[in-house]
């Protein structure tokens, strides 16, 4: 595993799993990408992305951005949120019992938007299991926030994005290309989001992204405990 990366154990003491969220730019040399994707608001001077072991990105907006700085990068895509099912079945059983109309959730730089009447508003503060049990609930998702959009669409509930003012469109265009939607439509207010509805249900082959997980990481790393 260290000679993919072209490292030696010697020179490179710890190796890290980055998995969930746009977050490539805490890459280092011999680290394990796994479903992240780059943060379009990081600067590419700040990205160090040499001798990475990537298994899966978020999309292809990620993968042409490391092919073009000459790292290696499989055609595999899709954010590791979308197998929470897999993982949580008690969600996608609570998922079947459907108690908010429309919930809303910001991004946790984003201004507080008003919401109208009747709208159920979520911290991105509060603690992970309300916003999992709230979201897989609701009937609608609207945020401008991109999890809050994926983990609504993985249990299949319809989600509409809205446009962030702190974000730029890179993340968004690298998920929603990634599942079969390149004409995907961002709102740009609460009411606009209401009017559309949900997005076009994800279109993606779960699979290539399960099978490239890298146990053989936590393998090695039992071995040297």
């Amino acid at each position: 595993m260290l000679q993919r990366a072209g490292l030696s154990g010697a020179e490179l003491p710890q190796r890290r799993l980055l998995a969930v969220g746009s977050i490539m730019h805490f890459a280092q040399p011999g680290d394990v990408v796994w479903g992240s994707g780059r943060n379009g608001r990081i600067a590419d001077s700040s990205h160090s992305v040499a001798a990475l072991d990537i298994r899966a990105v978020r999309g292809p907006r990620t993968r042409k951005w490391l092919l073009e700085r000459g790292e290696n990068c499989p055609e595999v895509f899709g954010d590791p949120a979308l197998l929470l099912p897999l993982l949580r079945p008690d969600l996608k059983e609570l998922a079947e019992q459907r108690r908010y109309e429309v919930t809303f959730i910001s991004h946790i730089d984003d201004p507080r938007l008003v919401a109208p009447r009747g709208i159920r508003v979520l911290s991105p503060r509060a603690d992970v299991e309300t916003i999992l049990r709230t979201l897989v609930r609701s009937e609608l998702v609207v945020a401008t926030s991109l999890h809050p959009i994926i983990v609504g669409e993985a249990f299949g509930v319809p989600a509409r994005s809205i446009v962030n003012r702190s974000e730029p469109e890179f993340k968004f265009a690298d998920y929603f290309l990634s599942t079969g939607r390149p004409d995907y439509t961002r709102a740009t207010s609460i009411t606009e989001a209401l009017a559309l509805g949900g997005e076009q249900p994800p279109v993606i082959d779960l699979e290539p992204l399960l099978a490239s997980f890298p146990l053989d990481l936590f393998v090695e790393n039992e071995l040297s405990e």
